[in-house]
């Protein structure tokens, strides 16, 4: 029985202290995300983006720390990019998915929850001229990248810019067509 609150106490003791030391480490990325019912929801709407991730969707909201963009929401969801490279996905979807991607100039080699996942060869972007929705909206410049799979199945990134060169939609594979993550500025 002593053992038994030793143990107990030990247990008790170590998740305080990791509890603790979790709590007293806040980046301006979560400041910024708690801030937000507290603040003019139309100051947010320039960083506001749509994330859609199977049938999965939800808000996020774009900032920006040194070389990396970051968006995110209350619930837990984080896309993280440098540049056009997508770098981490966390807790997106119903069973809250975890994604790491490292690329380097000629492939891009994904983990899911830690697991390989695959290496991918991908191409430089490519102009992929004009869209034109319809005659009311501006003219959207399209940019694809091309990726192999090992098994030698292919899928593109994509990336939709409006006439002042600002990022309106994206789309990147995590395992082929079917499996996509997609970013709509909203």
């Amino acid at each position: 029985m002593v053992a038994i609150k030793k143990y107990t106490i030990f247990v008790i003791s170590i998740y305080l202290c990791l509890l603790s030391t979790g709590c007293a480490i806040k980046s301006d990325q979560l400041k910024f995300i708690k801030s937000i019912p507290n603040e003019d929801v139309e100051a947010l709407l320039p960083y506001t983006w749509t994330l859609k991730y199977g049938t999965y969707q939800s808000t996020v909201y774009a900032s920006k720390i040194g070389e990396m963009t970051i968006l995110s929401n209350q619930q837990g969801d984080a896309v993280t990019f440098e540049n056009f490279e997508l770098k981490e996905i966390h807790r997106i979807g119903r069973f809250r998915h975890f994604w790491q991607i490292f690329s380097d100039t000629e492939s891009k080699t994904l983990y899911k929850q830690g697991q390989y996942v695959g290496t991918f060869q991908c191409g430089e972007w490519q102009d992929a001229g004009k869209l034109v929705k319809d005659k009311i909206q501006d003219q959207i410049k399209v940019f694809r990248q091309t990726c192999r799979a090992e098994n030698n199945a292919s899928a593109q990134n994509i990336i939709y810019l409006d006439e002042q060169d600002h990022v309106k939609y994206m789309e990147f594979f995590l395992l082929g067509e079917e499996h996509s993550i997609e970013l709509r500025k909203s």
